[in-house]
């Protein structure tokens, strides 16, 4: 979308420069080209000094974490969710639901 933003703005520059899709306008280019003409930058090196710096690395104490054992198999998971959107869904997306359990 932004590539079709920036044709636009730069058709409607040309346009407003004079540009026409209907004519020749080889003598509108070459005057607007000898306008145009880009500036020379030279740029001079700069002298800098880079001195090494010493990280301090601090060790962190290693937390073991806790894995928790499920406390509900997949099926009774299933079952749980099935019957809490039958309370919530109508009876056909009900049904949706339950094939497509099925077929899992």
């Amino acid at each position: 979308m932004q590539v079709l933003t920036q044709y636009r703005k730069t058709l409607l520059k040309f346009l407003q420069q004079g540009y026409s899709p209907f004519k020749d306008n080889s003598q509108l280019h070459s005057s607007l080209n000898n306008k145009t003409e880009k500036p020379v930058i030279t740029l001079n090196p700069v002298k800098t000094e880079i001195k090494a710096v010493e990280e301090v690395i601090e060790t962190t104490p290693i937390i073991e974490e806790k894995v928790e054992e499920p406390k509900m198999d997949i099926q009774k998971a299933f079952d749980f969710a099935l019957n809490y959107k039958k309370q919530i869904v109508s009876v056909t997306t009900y049904r949706s639901y339950k094939n497509r359990m099925d077929v899992f």
